[in-house]
């Protein structure tokens, strides 16, 4: 299963979460660890299910059963960071496989982990999803990349001016 994360308590955080909020008709899109010397924050941005757009009072709801969840075993070492829940706005991060299936034929944004065809970003019209590749018609050019998950680094629905 492809998903991205930079980090292994990103990917911890993920998990523990997804089936909990899912109960509750969210998703999680992404989680992204911050800290510095004087603060720990994590960043979990959500999503719903029926495809309605989120609101605030979906993200302070979810905060609110998030520092519920917080007193249980499973995530009580996070208990000292700051949680902020968001919503994937206007340029949605795709970080799951379905991410990329329901949005073929999208412009989107892509970062690699290194180059490919001499680039590391890419923007252009999703055409394919494959078991282990998406495939990119480049907008600039209108040539095709197959670009690997597990070489992406980020990618996001691009807004497209009409």
């Amino acid at each position: 299963m492809f998903n991205v994360y930079y980090s292994q308590k990103e990917k911890e955080i993920a998990i523990a979460l997804q089936d909990k909020i899912k109960d509750h008709g969210y998703e999680v899109i992404r989680v992204r660890n911050f800290h510095d010397r004087r603060s720990k924050n994590i960043q979990i941005m959500i999503d719903k299910d029926d495809g309605t757009p989120v609101t605030i009072q979906d993200c302070e709801g979810v905060h609110i059963f998030l520092l519920q969840i917080l007193k249980t075993n499973e995530l009580r070492k996070f208990s000292d960071y700051s949680f902020e829940i968001s919503s994937p706005g206007i340029n949605k991060p795709l970080t799951r496989l379905q991410d990329f299936q329901n949005n073929k034929g999208k412009l989107i944004k892509v970062i690699t982990l290194f180059k490919i065809a001499n680039k590391k970003k890419f923007v252009g019209y999703l055409q394919e999803v494959q078991n282990d590749c998406i495939i990119i018609r480049m907008f600039e050019c209108g040539e095709s990349v197959a670009i690997r998950f597990d070489s992406i680094s980020e990618a996001y629905l691009e807004y497209e001016k009409k």
